[in-house]
């Protein structure tokens, strides 16, 4: 199986993707773009709490696989300059992140 993905950029809009399998388009894949600096700077960061939380959503609805690779992705870019508000300390990021997807997964059911 042979999986492509254009991504388009547009400096002044949001992206777009289009996703083929086996030279295939296909309508319905989730895409999950973690990008903090996108449509923000240093003088307007995004806040942690609402972005970790945004993030948070997308793993909790993922598949395993990609929910790990997605949460490790995550975390890194909330370690951003343009994230404010972050904890110093990777391992409270990590655990908030966690509590944060557990809350989703449960309000979920």
């Amino acid at each position: 199986m042979r999986v492509e993905l254009i991504h388009e950029r547009d400096a002044e809009d949001s992206c777009g993707f289009k996703v083929f399998i086996n030279g295939e388009p296909i309508d319905d894949a989730e895409v999950y773009d973690i990008d903090p600096g996108a449509g923000h700077s240093a003088d307007d960061p995004y806040q942690f709490k609402e972005y970790a939380e945004g993030m948070a959503g997308w793993v909790a609805e993922a598949s395993p696989t990609v929910a790990e690779v997605l949460a490790a992705c995550a975390i890194e870019a909330l370690q951003s300059p343009y994230v404010e508000g972050t904890p110093t300390d990777p391992r409270v990021i990590e655990r908030y992140f966690a509590l944060w997807v557990r809350a989703w997964r449960d309000n979920r059911n």
